[in-house]
C-alpha cells in the first residue's frame, strides 16, 4: 500500500461567518480535525511531467488576484478519484472569456471527452464539470485533462488554461468498509476519503456541502488549498517583468484574498451555451 503523507486538517465544529475576518480565514480553537494524505507517489511527481501550468490569457491577464486554477491539493495537479464519472472543480478569476473549453485523454493521447462553448462566470468564482460516462474511464489508469478560458476564438494562442492529471482507482478493503460505517453522512465520507487519499471525492463531499458545513469548507480551504495557491501566485510573480512583480506584502494580501474569494464564491456547474 503507497504510504500517504498529511498536508492539512479538516476541522468538525461549525463556523459562524463572523469568523471569517479580516482578509484572513479564522478556524476556530478546539475543533476536531482529520487528515488529508495525497499517495507519497503523486507527491513526489514534478508539476513539469504533466504540464500543470497556465499561460497568462488575455481574458484575465489584468487581474492580479490568480488565474484559472484547479482545486487541487498538490501544484502538480495531480488528483485520485474511485468515480468513473468524477467531478472536477476550478477556481476562475474575473474574466472576459468568450467560452471556456474541457478536454480529457488517455494516456495515448486519445480524446474521450471534449465540451466546447462552456458558458464561464465572467465575475469569475467556483465552477466544476462532471465526466459523464459516455467517456468510458476506467479503473486503474491516469487521464489528462485542459480546461481553458477561450479569450479570443480567432486566435486561441490567447487562451488561458490549466492541465492535471485524474487518477482512477478501485477503492480497497478499507476504505469499502470506512465508507459503509460512515453511512450518509458527508462529513464520514470526507473522513474516509481523505484517509485513503482520494482527492475527488474528499473534495466533492465537503465543498457541495459548503453552506450547511462552513467550518470544514473554511478548513480544507485554509490548510489544503491556500499553500497551492501561494505555490502558484508565487511562480507566476516570478515570471513577471522586474517593474511589475509585487513585493512580498502585496503578494501576501493578494493571496488572503484568493483565498477567501475561494471560500466564499458560489459554485457554478458549467454548461455549453444553447
Amino acid at each position: 500500500m503507497e504510504k500517504v503523507y498529511p498536508v492539512g486538517k479538516i476541522v468538525g465544529v461549525l463556523l459562524s461567518p463572523a469568523l471569517v475576518i479580516g482578509s484572513g480565514l479564522v478556524v476556530p480553537q478546539g475543533a476536531v480535525g482529520l487528515d488529508f494524505n495525497p499517495p507519497s507517489g503523486d507527491v513526489g511527481r514534478p508539476a513539469s511531467s504533466i504540464g500543470g501550468g497556465t499561460r497568462g490569457g488575455s481574458c484575465t491577464s489584468n487581474n492580479p488576484m490568480g488565474e484559472l486554477r484547479a482545486l487541487m491539493p498538490l501544484q502538480n495537479n495531480i488528483g485520485r478519484t474511485t468515480s468513473q464519472t468524477p467531478t472536477l472543480y476550478w477556481y476562475v478569476p474575473k474574466n472576459t472569456a468568450k467560452y471556456g473549453e474541457f478536454v480529457v485523454t488517455d494516456e495515448q493521447g486519445n480524446e474521450l471527452y471534449l465540451e466546447e462553448e462552456l458558458q464561464v462566470p465572467a465575475a469569475g468564482g467556483l465552477v466544476k464539470i462532471t465526466i459523464p460516462a459516455t467517456a468510458q474511464l476506467e479503473m486503474g489508469k491516469e487521464y489528462k485533462w485542459q480546461m481553458s478560458l477561450v479569450c479570443d476564438p480567432e486566435d486561441r494562442s490567447t487562451d488561458e488554461w490549466d492541465r492535471g492529471k485524474l487518477v482512477t482507482v478501485t477503492a480497497d478493503e478499507n476504505l469499502q468498509k470506512a465508507l459503509e460505517a460512515a453511512g450518509t453522512d458527508a462529513i464520514k465520507q470526507a473522513e474516509a476519503y481523505a484517509s485513503a487519499g482520494i482527492w475527488q471525492e474528499t473534495l466533492g463531499s465537503i465543498i457541495e456541502m459548503r453552506q450547511e458545513r462552513q467550518t470544514e469548507w473554511t478548513d480544507l480551504v485554509e490548510k489544503v488549498l491556500k499553500p497551492v495557491m501561494q505555490q502558484h501566485l508565487n511562480r507566476e510573480n516570478e515570471a513577471r517583468i522586474e517593474n511589475q512583480k509585487l513585493s512580498p506584502e502585496e503578494l501576501a494580501q493578494w493571496l488572503e484574498q484568493v483565498t477567501l474569494a475561494i471560500a466564499t464564491s458560489p459554485l457554478v456547474e458549467l454548461t455549453a451555451a444553447n
